[in-house]
């Protein structure tokens, strides 16, 4: 109830099996479990996630926490362990960071899909002029370290500004690495 007077949709289950039956792997949200629940513990919960591949972030809530459970739950990936009783500020507070977090970082992914999308069209030569051009080089010291004109650079600049999209070459690059894409630099094709 907490939770839905914040605005939240919340989903129950009767255990972490039936929560698992139910399971999409693009699950969004979070994830709140307790160590002891009816059937598969908490910590069961987590490493089958794990195994299929979940990104869905998890709280601990419990009763029961130890220092053992505790260190088991976040090295296996969750992002906190609180003991209840707990202050409903906090639980909000962290839940609502974690969605927050979940959310921003979907947008980065499915940015990236779209940015790498559009690099796997350019020529090696492309690939390698835009390594270039973004570590600073310019379109006439690019065409004398490549044997080429400086207008065939400036069209292969314009091909690749085409292809990604983009005006900026330095702000294409930066955007990609918001997103962990990493963009080979400066290398000579044989």
């Amino acid at each position: 109830m907490l939770l839905e007077t914040e605005g939240y949709a919340v989903r129950t289950h009767k255990s972490g099996e039936d929560f698992l039956a139910s399971f999409e792997r693009d699950s969004q949200g979070c994830l709140i479990l307790d160590l002891c629940m009816p059937g598969m513990g908490g910590l069961e919960v987590q490493a089958e996630l794990m195994k299929r591949g979940s990104r869905l972030p998890i709280i601990f809530l419990s009763g029961v926490g130890d220092i053992p459970a505790t260190v088991d739950a976040m090295k296996a990936g969750a992002e906190d362990f609180l003991t209840k009783p707990t202050e409903s500020s906090v639980l909000v507070g962290k839940v609502r960071a974690l969605v927050d977090k979940a959310q921003h970082d979907e947008v980065l992914n499915r940015e990236g899909h779209v940015l790498r999308a559009r690099l796997n069209e350019l020529t090696d030569r492309e690939r390698q002029i835009l390594g270039m051009a973004i570590s600073g080089q310019s379109s006439k010291a690019i065409a004398q370290d490549l044997g080429l004109s400086q207008r065939t650079v400036e069209n292969h600049r314009l091909r690749i500004n085409k292809k990604l999209q983009t005006g900026n070459l330095l702000e294409f690059y930066h955007r990609a690495a918001r997103c962990g894409i990493e963009m080979e630099l400066p290398g000579k094709l044989n």
